[in-house]
């Protein structure tokens, strides 16, 4: 994922902010990634950010998913909030019909106002797809566990000393926050397809 921001000047100064964030203030990349974007995220920022938490290392310590990245999906998801998939006027299918017969997909018999997707899903997929494209391992992984090198739920020494490391895996992590705000802030002026 390329870095957006103009200017060295300005690519130090957001590492700097978000190394501040992990180390001074103890946050998590997806607490950062909302952090950095707060102004742009509006006055409910400060809560999305506590929000956030639990995706911190990668789903609440698990490895799972980057949480620099769904920290991104979290931050676009509240940019365009307004933007729900159900216009306005209608309402979606009662779901009393989960007793006459199975639907064959229940996102849209249940939301049959909205067609296929709600339209932030496609700057959310630009998002990830990105973010694959320049972060992840060899197998394809964006996995916190893979791109960090630390199993979060059970650290060993050695891991932790690998990441923290001048030059190690934690510099890398910075660079991926910043990269997803960085774009997520680029993202958050574009108008998801489908929407006015």
């Amino acid at each position: 994922m390329e870095d957006t921001t103009t200017g060295v000047g300005a690519q130090q100064e957001l590492r700097s902010q978000i190394e501040s964030l992990l180390v001074n203030d103890g946050l998590q990349c997806s607490q950062c990634v909302i952090a950095v974007l707060g102004e742009q995220l509006g006055p409910g920022a400060r809560a999305l950010e506590g929000a956030a938490l639990p995706l911190g290392r990668g789903m609440a310590g698990t490895g799972g998913l980057c949480g620099a990245l769904t920290g991104g999906l979290l931050a676009l998801g509240a940019a365009f909030e307004s933007d729900r998939p159900v216009p306005p006027g209608t309402q979606p299918a009662p779901l009393t019909f989960l007793t006459e017969r199975l639907p064959n997909n229940d996102w849209l018999d249940a939301q049959s106002a909205v067609g296929v997707q709600p339209p932030v899903f496609s700057l959310c997929r630009d998002l990830m797809a990105e973010f694959s494209g320049a972060y992840e391992t060899e197998d394809g992984s964006v996995s916190c566990a893979e791109l960090s090198g630390v199993d979060w739920s059970a650290p060993t020494r050695e891991q932790l000393a690998r990441y923290y490391a001048p030059g190690g895996e934690l510099s890398r992590c910075v660079e991926m926050i910043g990269s997803v705000a960085s774009r997520v802030r680029e993202l958050m002026e574009r108008t998801p397809a489908g929407t006015t």
